[in-house]
């Protein structure tokens, strides 16, 4: 099973308002590219509803999980193949990295 670990970092003080949401899903689809037949890994400091917006962009694919620091793994929140559970880690050490940084608005008035 191919992943891709998608690694989101927001520049500046690291704070994104919900008026910017679509910038940065935007951001992160261009970045990303097609998944397809993936599972993506969403992994990043950011707020509940960004990952909640990244999880719909991500739907088609296989499956999507978010980043757990503490065990190092993807836990799957969300599944299209019998493979993959809700609730299950995903190993992420042969997955695909992608890096992205979004800057948000107020950071480029700085």
């Amino acid at each position: 099973m191919e992943k891709v670990f998608v690694n989101i970092r927001i520049a500046g003080d690291g704070i994104i308002s919900p008026e910017e949401l679509p910038s940065l899903v935007e951001t992160v689809r261009e970045r990303v590219g097609e998944c397809g037949e993936k599972v993506v890994i969403i992994g990043g400091r950011l707020p509940v509803w960004a990952y909640g917006a990244l999880v719909h962009l991500f739907h088609p694919t296989r499956g999507v999980g978010t980043f757990e620091p503490r065990v190092g793994k993807g836990v799957c929140v969300m599944s299209h193949t019998p493979e993959l559970k809700v609730g299950s880690l995903i190993e992420i050490e042969e997955a695909e990295v992608v890096e992205v940084e979004y800057t948000p608005q107020h950071a480029h008035a700085q």
